[in-house]
């Protein structure tokens, strides 16, 4: 009995291990181009008023031990958000990339944004810093995530 019980947790952790630590294999995003205006949006794609709030913690654990270190909001209507993260709230340029959420903020001299944050339909976060990356053959800068994150929809509401 003790035999089957120890086979028990193991196949348990083992599960746990396989669905809980795969990291997926994020591309580039890039600097992303031609801003979604409110003239790109088919009516009905977006519901009234409609907000969101995130909140992102460690990969494995999400926000269960020590809390949120990331938290965002995205207003759909008004393409804008936050960013708050140690003690401090950024305001973002927010927007739907495909099937992912994105904010974009660190506005540089030449009109980019430095740093963008996504989360993607499994609720991984990546954060990126485009501070130092330099354009490449097309113009864009591309960067690997600096930090990845298990992100959590805490709140979603309408105005």
């Amino acid at each position: 009995m003790q035999k089957r019980e120890r086979l028990i947790v193991a196949a348990a952790v083992g599960i746990f291990l396989l669905t809980g630590c795969s990291a997926p294999n994020h591309t580039d995003p890039g600097d992303f181009e031609g801003n979604i205006g409110p003239s790109d949006v088919e009516e009905g794609d977006v519901e009234e008023g409609r907000f969101e709030r995130w909140g992102c913690g460690d990969r494995l654990n999400g926000c269960g031990f020590g809390g949120c270190p990331v938290e965002l909001t995205a207003d759909f209507d008004y393409g804008s958000g936050t960013v708050e993260f140690a003690g401090t709230e950024s305001h973002t340029r927010f927007e739907v990339k495909g099937l992912k959420l994105r904010w974009d903020w660190c506005l540089q001299d030449d009109g980019s944004f430095g740093c963008a944050f996504t989360i993607d339909t499994q609720g991984i976060g990546a954060y990126f810093d485009f501070t130092g990356a330099m354009p490449d053959d097309d113009g864009a800068r591309r960067t690997k995530p600096s930090e990845l994150f298990k992100c959590t929809r805490r709140r979603v509401g309408h105005r």
